[in-house]
């Protein structure tokens, strides 16, 4: 099966759930079923080199797993 995500827009991808089981090294851990409803449930973001997912004290309601690229977290200093 080819997961097409909710919601994507014409920039979709398609992935397949045991491509992902097989690759990826969180959802390898989940049986397959349980693989093919989350990707059922979930939506696609892009994001551009520099730009910014989640700044630290924020509240989000989301999960994000990084599918393909990498992504960088940065913590900011406190300063006395």
């Amino acid at each position: 099966m080819k997961q097409k995500f909710k919601e994507a827009g014409e920039s979709s991808i398609y992935v397949s759930h045991v491509v992902l089981h097989a690759k990826h090294p969180i959802f390898s851990k989940l049986d397959l079923d349980t693989l093919k409803q989350l990707l059922t449930e979930s939506s696609v973001i892009y994001l551009n080199k520099d730009q910014i997912l989640y700044r630290a004290g924020s509240s989000d309601q989301f999960v994000y797993f990084v599918l393909f690229g990498r992504l960088s977290l940065l913590v900011p200093t406190v300063q006395a």
